[in-house]
């Protein structure tokens, strides 16, 4: 028997509702009680589609200005509320603080929904001040393997919330730029961002199978990629089977494409939740800790800028073990937000009907990639390459059996073999070795189509 459809009963949301909304959750967090016992699923639909509602009218890339107050920066949460009410009982609330988040709100953490829609209300209570970007665990390919699917179906006992959740992260910006200066997003860069607009024009929902590949590669980059300071090479495909790592080499060639001077990241692994990975060029900052470790601490990093336009950045960190424990935080939070929410709020627009409503959450909706793979990539370069890849003097060396060695061959040739045969003698990408330039030199010195450039490759590497 198909599921009820739940709708939201207008295109608007109280005030009241989104502030109750808020103690709420940290009444249930305190007590140890599920959010679904206190609010029911129709409240909990409309708080996602007024979310969507506001992500869409935001660009894909943010831009922010930077004001005297500065900015904080928020990195990986993964459903720790300890975490996130610790920083926001140390660092202050809305109007006062402006907070842009770098994604992975979900995923083994305790309180994955509560945290999440706790931010998205606070979006809604204070949209100026509170920016959300879009991490890999927001995606249906991450979050249906992570346990967020069964946290959903534990809370609520439908498949329903589940698909709801993935229709937000769907509409969801997924980087931003800070004073026209700093770029930040959840992964890294990626060397299709030649210029900003590649990234303004990745569309939503970001489907791989309605999208051009090469921005189905960039978002897989800005969620996925990792930095490597101690490769050679710009671009390496990851050993995590989705995106590349970058060096050095490749962090300058996109600032300078994107006319930024820094990158700041989560996915940050370091031990004190922060770590400067590029001198003054790229910082990450992870903010969960862990709470048996003393040694694991959170980061989030300040962004200000003085009288003489120089930008500072202000790591700052936090630890969960022996502190006060989740209930204090709770209990201080609700009165922080009781002062809070004295300050000004302008409602948006209201409709008599949701829009958000009015969109069926179709199957192919639900269940599309939304990031491409090394599968995939290995498949468009067998499809379309194939001649110069049997040709290709690595290739012809690896053991045919040990796939995942293949594997990482065939994407690191992709961005060659894309460029050859889809720019005649130019290039889509930053970050080019010269032997990559000399090799589209040479293939179009004649103004002719590629042919076999199997020497040409292997001379690149050299």
């Amino acid at each position: 028997m198909a599921e009820k459809t739940i709708k939201c009963s207008s295109g608007g949301i109280a005030l009241s509702r989104i502030e109750k909304g808020l103690l709420t959750i940290l009444n249930c967090v305190q007590f140890g009680e599920r959010l679904s016992t206190h609010t029911n699923e129709k409240l909990l639909v409309q708080i996602l589609h007024r979310s969507e509602v506001r992500f869409l009218k935001e660009a894909m890339l943010l831009e922010l200005p930077l004001t005297e107050y500065g900015i904080v920066v928020i990195g990986d949460l993964h459903g720790s509320m300890l975490d996130l009410l610790v920083v926001l009982h140390s660092i202050g609330l809305p109007p006062d603080v402006r907070y842009l988040f770098l994604g992975d709100y979900i995923g083994f953490g305790p309180h994955q929904i509560e945290l999440i829609i706790f931010i998205l209300l606070l979006k809604l209570r204070w949209p100026e001040h509170i920016y959300m970007l879009r991490g890999k665990h927001e995606t249906y390919e991450v979050s249906i393997n992570d346990g967020f699917r069964t946290v959903c179906e534990e809370t609520f006992p439908n498949t329903r919330m589940f698909s709801r959740f993935n229709a937000l992260f769907d509409c969801m910006p997924i980087a931003a730029i800070i004073s026209d200066k700093i770029i930040c997003c959840h992964g890294g860069i990626s060397r299709w961002m030649s210029c900003r607009d590649n990234i303004r024009q990745i569309p939503r929902p970001p489907l791989i199978d309605k999208m051009k590949l090469l921005d189905c590669c960039l978002l897989a980059d800005i969620l996925w990629a990792n930095s490597n300071a101690k490769q050679s090479k710009p671009f390496v495909p990851s050993e995590y089977d989705v995106s590349y790592t970058f060096n050095e080499d490749a962090l300058n060639e996109v600032l300078n494409a994107l006319q930024v001077t820094a990158l700041i990241r989560g996915r940050s692994n370091a031990t004190n939740g922060y770590v400067e990975e590029f001198t003054t060029k790229c910082y990450a900052i992870g903010t969960s800790t862990d709470p048996q470790n003393k040694d694991v601490a959170g980061a989030v990093l300040g962004i200000r800028r003085d009288v003489a336009c120089e930008y500072h950045f202000q790591p700052i960190l936090h630890r969960t073990v022996n502190i006060k424990g989740l209930a204090f935080y709770c209990r201080q939070i609700s009165a922080q937000l009781e002062d809070s929410f004295m300050s000004d709020y302008e409602a948006p627009l209201g409709a008599p009907t949701c829009s958000r409503c009015e969109i069926q959450l179709k199957e192919e909706l639900q269940t599309s990639t939304r990031i491409i793979s090394h599968i995939e990539i290995v498949d468009w370069v067998l499809m379309n390459a194939k001649r110069e890849v049997l040709h290709d003097v690595v290739y012809k060396c690896l053991d045919t059996n040990n796939l995942p060695a293949v594997a990482r061959r065939l994407v690191h040739l992709f961005p060659l073999y894309y460029d050859l045969i889809y720019s005649p003698g130019g290039t889509f990408r930053v970050g080019l070795t010269d032997g990559e330039w000399t090799i589209i030199q040479e293939v179009y010195a004649f103004g002719v189509c590629p042919i076999c450039v199997d020497q040409r490759v292997k001379r690149a590497e050299d």
